[in-house]
């Protein structure tokens, strides 16, 4: 049992060392997973209103959080512990990604370019329009099973500017 709290607390260590005391603190309680010998962190989404907000949250970190392309590349499926309802936001995150750098991937353009073509043809909130009446509704769009909702918004940026 000491060598197991032995390793925790090394890890612990190396944790903070890597992200900061702050960061660290953010996503506890850590959890012990024996199976890989690691320290996994407590992190929920954090319902951002935007596409932006959700991009920041998976690439840079929101609200002192670490990213969650972070997550996912440290310690994969393993952080979200078989929790159903962060294995479904991952989904929504996994296309709002997915859309933007399929779009970011296109030749010229940059994310001022991406943010742009968002902002001026699929512009949330626009009442008038059902998926763009929020961002949760454009994220359920672009989530079809039938690649339709994605293929659309991907043919209009043919177009663009």
């Amino acid at each position: 049992m000491e060598n197991a709290d032995h390793a925790e607390q090394q890890l612990k260590e190396e944790l903070i060392q890597r992200y900061g005391k702050a960061k660290f603190t953010k996503h506890e309680p850590w959890q012990w997973n024996q199976e890989h010998r690691e320290l996994l962190p407590s992190y929920h989404y954090q319902k951002p209103s935007t596409l932006r907000e959700y991009w920041d949250e998976i690439t840079i970190g929101i609200n002192g959080y670490m990213p969650v392309q972070e997550l996912n590349n440290r310690w994969e499926a393993r952080w979200r512990r078989n929790i159903s309802g962060l294995k479904t936001e991952k989904c929504r995150y996994d296309r709002v990604e997915e859309l933007i750098r399929k779009l970011k991937s296109r030749d010229n353009w940059t994310m001022d370019l991406v943010w742009r073509f968002l902002d001026d043809c699929f512009h949330i909130p626009n009442k008038d329009v059902c998926y763009l009446r929020t961002t949760r509704s454009f994220i359920t769009y672009i989530q079809k099973k039938d690649g339709s909702g994605m293929n659309e918004i991907l043919s209009a940026a043919n177009s663009y500017p």
